[in-house]
C-alpha cells in the first residue's frame, strides 16, 4: 500500500506511551496503562498493514496455488529481513554480557531465540527485567505464523468471516484462559487473547481492498464508535467498574478509529499539529528500534553514570533523587535512545530492509 506518514506519527505516539510506561514512576503508570495502550496500537496497526498487503497480493492471482505459496514465501522473507537482524543482534549481545544485565537471559535464552517469551512470562508469572517488553514481539511473530496462511489461502468470499471470527476468538479466549488459569494476571500475554486487536486492523484492511465504495460511509461510523469507546474506557478507569470485555478490546477499537482518522481524513488541526508533525514522523520511522532498545538504554545509562560517580566527585555530588535531576536524566536518556536508534536504522536496519523490494 502507499506510504502514509500519518501512520509513522501513530507509531511514534504508541512507542512514546510504552516509554512512559517503563520510565515513569509505577503508581503514575498504573493509573493510565500507558504501556498496554501503546502495545495495542501496534497490534492493530500491524493487523491493518499486514492484512492489507496480503489481500492486495491475493488479488493478483487468487486461484493459482503456486502463486499463493510465492506470496507466503515473500511475506516471510520480508518480515524476517525487517525484524530478525537487529533483534537477534540484541539478544546475542545481551547473552554475552548476561552477568551484567540483571536478567535471566542465560536460563531463558531459548525463549528469546524462538520468540516465545510471552509463554515464559505466563508460565512463571514473572517479568524478566529489561527483556520484559519482548513479549509483544513474541506475540506478533506468532501472529505472523498463522495469519498469512488464513488470508492467502482462504477464499475471498470467506475472508471477512475469518477476520470477524478471529476478533471474536480474541474476546472469547480471554474468558476461557482466565477461567482455566484463575489468578494468573499474565493471561493477556498469550497470542489468542490478542487476536481481537490484530483482527480489528484486518477489518479496515478488508474495507480498503474489497469495499472501497463504502469507505466514505463507514469511516465516520468507525471513528464515532472509537470516540465512544474512548469515553467509556475513561469512565471505566475513573470509576473502576468491570465492563466484562477486556481493556484491550476497547483500546483496540480506539486505536482503529485513530488509524482510520489518520489515513482517511485530511487537513484537520490534528493532522497539521500532530499526525503530520515532522518529529513524530521521524520517531515513527525508527520506532521498531526505539521499542526494542528503550529498556536497554536506561541500563547502559546507569552503568555509565555509576562508573562516573566512582571516579568523579562532580558526578558523585549530583542529587539523583530530586525531581529536577530526574527530569534532566529522562530527557538525556531519551536523546540517547533516539540518537542510537537513528544510527541503528540508518546504518544497520535500513540497508538490510532495502532487500525487501526483491521479494514483492
Amino acid at each position: 500500500m502507499k506510504y502514509y506518514k500519518t501512520l509513522d506519527a501513530i507509531r511514534a505516539i504508541a512507542v512514546f506511551l510504552v516509554i512512559l510506561s517503563h520510565w515513569l514512576p509505577f503508581n503514575f503508570v498504573k493509573v493510565f496503562h500507558f504501556g498496554y495502550v501503546g502495545v495495542d496500537i501496534f497490534f492493530v496497526l500491524s493487523g491493518f498493514l499486514i492484512t492489507h498487503n496480503l489481500l492486495k497480493e491475493k488479488e493478483s492471482d487468487e486461484n493459482n496455488i503456486k502463486t499463493k505459496f510465492v506470496h507466503l514465501k515473500n511475506f516471510i522473507i520480508r518480515r524476517s529481513l525487517r525484524i530478525f537482524p537487529i533483534y537477534y543482534l540484541l539478544i546475542i549481545t545481551l547473552a554475552v554480557f548476561a552477568k551484567y544485565t540483571y536478567t535471566n537471559i542465560e536460563q531463558n535464552l531459548v525463549y528469546y531465540l524462538t520468540y516465545t517469551s510471552n509463554i515464559l512470562f505466563f508460565n512463571t508469572q514473572n517479568w524478566d527485567g529489561m527483556l520484559s517488553h519482548l513479549w509483544s514481539l513474541a506475540v506478533e511473530e506468532q501472529f505472523y505464523l498463522i495469519w498469512p496462511w488464513l488470508i492467502i489461502f482462504v477464499p475471498r468470499k470467506h475472508i471477512l468471516a475469518v477476520i470477524i471470527g478471529s476478533f471474536l476468538l480474541g474476546i472469547l479466549s480471554t474468558f476461557v484462559i482466565k477461567a482455566i488459569f484463575p489468578g494468573n494476571e499474565f493471561h493477556d500475554l498469550l497470542t489468542p487473547t490478542c487476536f481481537d486487536a490484530f483482527s480489528l486492523g484486518g477489518i479496515w484492511a478488508y474495507v480498503r481492498v474489497y469495499k472501497v465504495d463504502k469507505i466514505e460511509k463507514l469511516k465516520s461510523t468507525f471513528v464515532k464508535v472509537g470516540v465512544g469507546c474512548f469515553f467509556f474506557f475513561l469512565a471505566r478507569e475513573i470509576f473502576q467498574f468491570d465492563p466484562i470485555i477486556s481493556n484491550r478490546t476497547f483500546i483496540s477499537i480506539i486505536a482503529l478509529a485513530l488509524i482510520i482518522f489518520a489515513i482517511e481524513y485530511k487537513d484537520t488541526l490534528v493532522h497539521k499539529f500532530i499526525l503530520e508533525n515532522s518529529f513524530l514522523i521521524f520517531v515513527g520511522k525508527i520506532s521498531y528500534g526505539v521499542y526494542l532498545f528503550h529498556s536497554i538504554i536506561p541500563w547502559v545509562w546507569n552503568l555509565g553514570f555509576n562508573a562516573l560517580t566512582l571516579h568523579s566527585a562532580f558526578f558523585a555530588s549530583i542529587p539523583t533523587s530530586n525531581v529536577e535531576t530526574k527530569i534532566i536524566f529522562f530527557v538525556l536518556k531519551l536523546v540517547l535512545l533516539l540518537g542510537f536508534c537513528w544510527f541503528s536504522f540508518r546504518f544497520f536496519e535500513h540497508p538490510i530492509n532495502k532487500l525487501k523490494h526483491k521479494f514483492k
